[in-house]
């Protein structure tokens, strides 16, 4: 499982940016609910948990130096949780591109000094 969330947050690192403009709030939410799901022992790790953790790692590393500063030491099970209150606090974005809510969540946590 480690290997599949490796495998998919370097080929969002790798792709452009445009790519991220693909995924929907439905879809990012859709994932999320999953991972949430696996996280609390619901149901098993599947294909929509791994693509929550990998398309949150790959926006993280992508934009964190130009748009937040990620402190050293915090991890992608923080970042992932952060960016699942934000989505549970935000319902109203969840019909925005995945890639804004990610990113909206990351700068109120981690704002840019």
């Amino acid at each position: 499982m480690k290997t599949k969330l490796f495998i998919i947050a370097a080929l969002l690192c790798l792709c452009s940016t445009t790519f991220a403009g693909f995924i929907t709030g439905s879809m990012l939410t859709d994932s999320w609910k999953a991972w949430k799901n696996a996280e609390s022992g619901t149901i098993q790790s599947n294909d929509s948990t791994g693509f929550y953790s990998g398309y949150v790692a790959g926006i993280a590393d992508a934009f964190g130096e130009l748009l937040f500063d990620i402190p050293a030491g915090v991890n992608l099970k923080q970042i992932k949780a952060i960016v699942s209150k934000y989505i549970d606090d935000n319902p109203t974005e969840w019909n925005k591109p995945a890639k804004e809510i990610v990113i909206n969540a990351l700068k109120k946590a981690f704002p840019k000094k």
